[in-house]
């Protein structure tokens, strides 16, 4: 019998690879992105000054152009790109670096991402379109378990 975290990234991982992206265009009028470094558009990089990541990469962003979350807003979604939050009505909530854990840390790791926007009033429509994704910075952190970061980012959707 399969575990309880294995079969939830099982059914995430299907849910993702099944669903078409094009029709559901019209159903989202807005996105949050919590996460890393995959979809961090430059709150890390506001937040020490542009000096991380640095010159070298694109817009403070951990990247040489667009990340996905920008191609998935203005390419299939027709929504404006995903800001950083830390700039007026920005709806990235993603910080480079982050953990797929909470606790107070710097950058704030995903579950701290999610409570500090709802715990700062933030609140979601039926119509956004929310999208988490971490758990790389785990590994990195010397993370061994795979079930670590799923099991963190499934308590952070509860």
């Amino acid at each position: 019998m399969k575990s309880k975290p294995l079969q939830r990234l099982i059914i995430l991982g299907s849910a993702i690879i099944l669903t078409p992206v094009c029709p559901a265009a019209s159903m989202f009028t807005g996105i949050h992105v919590f996460g890393d470094s995959l979809s961090d558009t430059g709150n890390l990089s506001l937040a020490t000054g542009g000096t991380n990541p640095g010159a070298d990469y694109s817009d403070g962003k951990f990247s040489n152009g667009r990340i996905w979350v920008e191609h998935l807003a203005t390419d299939y979604l027709g929504l404006a790109a995903p800001i950083p939050d830390s700039l007026p009505g920005g709806t990235n909530h993603a910080w480079a670096g982050a953990l797929s854990s909470g606790g107070a840390s710097f950058p704030p790791g995903a579950l701290e991402q999610i409570n500090g926007f709802i715990g700062g009033g933030g609140t979601f429509s039926s119509t956004d379109l929310v999208t988490l994704w971490a758990g790389a910075n785990d590994f990195l952190g010397g993370g061994t378990d795979p079930f670590d970061p799923v099991n963190n980012l499934v308590a952070s959707i509860q």
